[in-house]
């Protein structure tokens, strides 16, 4: 009777066992694209990845001299140009794993304003863009911040980036409440990716 009992209950063990195997892994590090990976997008984005500052992985450069936080952010934004190690605790990414950062900005009127950022793992979505197919990585910064007139202020940016070269594939930019300022971004969505030839082997 044991022995009958026992079977039903080793197949179902190995069918659980080879039903882990196949679901992939969402554990996930950044790193930069490959240098000579293009990203062409709607309203008229290209961007031309040269590889990672030698210095900082979560820095890519781009074109001639632009660098950007984890292969999207411009660099000169105050967070980033602060404390842009702060992002290594998002990482290996896992979904909700999340980095608050609190900060200090200057307004138009160059106030020093107060800025708490939340950078945050969204999940591994599988989507769909012009360019293509592509399983992602999910990140979500959302900043908020009380101005001297006691506005509220707040922003969310959400950036896709492939999960297999860290391509960015798309980015999204909704001011929630309030008006943030400084330039606004437009959302868009990659039309094509190049990638570099593969090299030959020696």
């Amino acid at each position: 009777m044991k022995s009958a009992l026992a079977v039903p209950l080793i197949m179902s063990l190995c069918l659980a066992t080879a039903h882990a195997q196949q679901v992939p892994s969402q554990v996930w590090n950044f790193r930069c694209p490959p240098a000579n990976t293009t990203v062409e997008a709607n309203n008229d984005i290209r961007i031309n990845f040269r590889g990672a500052e030698p210095d900082n992985p979560l820095v890519c450069r781009s074109g001639t001299d632009f660098r950007r936080a984890l292969g999207v952010w411009n660099m000169q934004i105050s967070v980033f140009q602060s404390r842009i190690g702060d992002l290594a605790g998002l990482f290996p990414a896992t979904t909700g794993r999340s980095v608050a950062i609190n900060h200090f900005t200057t307004d138009a009127d160059r106030n020093s304003v107060a800025m708490r950022e939340v950078f945050r793992i969204v999940g591994f979505p599988k989507i769909t863009v012009p360019a293509g197919q592509f399983q992602t990585v999910q990140i979500e910064r959302f900043a908020e911040f009380t101005a001297n007139n006691g506005g509220m202020y707040q922003r969310r940016d959400t950036i896709w980036l492939s999960t297999s070269d860290g391509v960015p594939v798309k980015a999204t930019y909704d001011q929630v409440s309030g008006r943030s300022p400084g330039v606004r971004l437009v959302n868009w969505e990659a039309t094509r990716i190049i990638r570099p030839a593969p090299r030959p082997p020696r």
